[in-house]
């Protein structure tokens, strides 16, 4: 539940989706998801709710949670990628078998076309919500700091002693 993750929840949410769960382990973004209109998140994937999930939004960029995310989806469900995978993506052959008889539609995201009309981008549909402030992403920058306190802001991030969704 990084900043992408809770704004792809607010944006679908937005579009229409009815329920919109997440997973992190952090307390303070489970908390601030569900303030901001995720239906439930969780820090645990045995405790996901399985075979209920029809879209899914991946934006972690993690092999591990790829994996045990596609366990969790229906067949013929959506799912949207989103995440700069850093690394190589590794799959496990239950999950590839799930993939091969799941009959999913994929598709992925950047820079790319999103919406019903080739002409409108992902990009300006986006700046276009903003500009209408049919998102409110003001609430996603939970610290504001002085230029000249970055390095110990950054410390205290890497440290885990600062909670923040986007500083």
């Amino acid at each position: 539940l990084g900043p992408i993750g809770i704004l792809s929840g607010l944006l679908s949410k937005k579009l229409g989706a009815h329920e919109i769960y997440g997973i992190d382990k952090d307390k303070f973004r489970i908390s601030f998801a569900k303030k901001n209109g995720f239906k439930d998140c969780f820090s645990d994937f045995s405790i996901f709710p399985k075979n209920e999930i029809n879209v899914l939004i991946e934006c972690s960029g993690s092999s591990f949670l790829l994996n045990e995310s596609l366990n969790l989806i229906d067949k013929e469900s959506v799912i949207l990628f989103l995440a700069n995978h850093e690394n190589n993506i590794t799959l496990s052959p239950k999950t590839i078998s799930k993939c091969l008889r799941g009959e999913y539609n994929m598709f992925y995201s950047w820079n790319s076309i999103l919406g019903e009309s080739s002409r409108t981008n992902d990009w300006k549909t986006c700046i276009d919500y903003l500009d209408k402030k049919e998102v409110n992403i003001s609430e996603l920058i939970t610290q504001k700091i002085p230029l000249l306190s970055i390095s110990d802001t950054m410390l205290k991030m890497h440290e885990g002693k600062l909670d923040y969704i986007k500083v």
